[in-house]
């Protein structure tokens, strides 16, 4: 991944563009597979851009869709999954992609405009207001400033900030093709990238154990080459390998 720019839907104190530098593997074993402090260590500051302090205070939308933005450049577009029909019990292989997924539900939001909800003030939810809710009672009044909410008051707010603020999950829906029974999972893009670090993570340490062992490079210097080279050198090793082994011929 190069180092990418993108712009928010709401942004912070009237900045909205940001730039996303590439995974930095280093601090991947600093901070592992957490997805706030991965994007905190790929936000790269400068004049008028979002910066790595204001993503806590962001709209949670604008915040999921730089992590949107983070996965794609350094995993890839392809979100796949398998499910296991309820049905016919086979199991079928799902995919779909990442950037299609984040074009429809930004073409469906309704811009909040607005100080303020049905007559009391109103604060989109960010991400730290979510991560510091115990419940949905103390974020709804962490966002909506309304003393004496009218009965059906919550559910309408409910459904105005999935349109103005929604969070990137979905229940992706799927025909069998054993069975043609349709099933669904719930795909939710902070599971999706913590999968991926963790995965990421587990690929570097058998890296590091192979090269530390054939060269006896330190951490740092194997971290310090490009993921190509690490990964040629590995096939280089094990084909050194398969010729040593008894039997072996050209």
């Amino acid at each position: 991944m190069k180092t990418v720019r993108g712009r928010c839907i709401y942004g912070a104190d009237g900045r909205s563009d940001y730039t996303l530098a590439p995974l930095n593997e280093h601090l991947l074993f600093e901070f592992g597979a957490d997805p706030d402090r991965a994007l905190e260590a790929a936000v790269q500051p400068g004049v008028g851009l979002i910066g790595p302090e204001d993503l806590g205070a962001l709209p949670i939308v604008d915040f999921e869709l730089m992590l949107a933005h983070f996965c794609i450049g350094n995993f890839g577009d392809v979100v796949g999954h398998n499910i296991t029909c309820g049905s016919c019990r086979k199991i079928f292989g799902v995919e779909f992609s990442l950037r299609t997924f984040i074009s429809a539900l930004t073409a469906e939001i309704v811009k909040h405009d607005s100080p303020d909800f049905n007559g009391a003030p109103l604060a989109l939810p960010t991400r730290d207001m979510i991560r510091n809710a115990n419940e949905k009672s103390d974020l709804v009044g962490l966002v909506w400033k309304n003393a004496m909410p009218e009965p059906g008051d919550l559910s309408t707010l409910e459904k105005y900030l999935e349109r103005a603020c929604p969070v990137l999950e979905e229940n992706i829906r799927a025909a069998c093709p054993a069975c043609t029974t349709e099933q669904s999972f719930h795909f939710a893009l902070r599971d999706w990238i913590t999968a991926k670090l963790k995965a990421r993570v587990k690929v570097l340490l058998a890296q590091i154990h192979i090269l530390a062992s054939s060269y006896h490079w330190r951490f740092d210097e194997i971290l310090a080459l490009s993921r190509q080279t690490r990964s040629a050198l590995i096939e280089t090793i094990r084909n050194q390998g398969t010729r040593s082994m008894p039997g072996w011929r050209e």
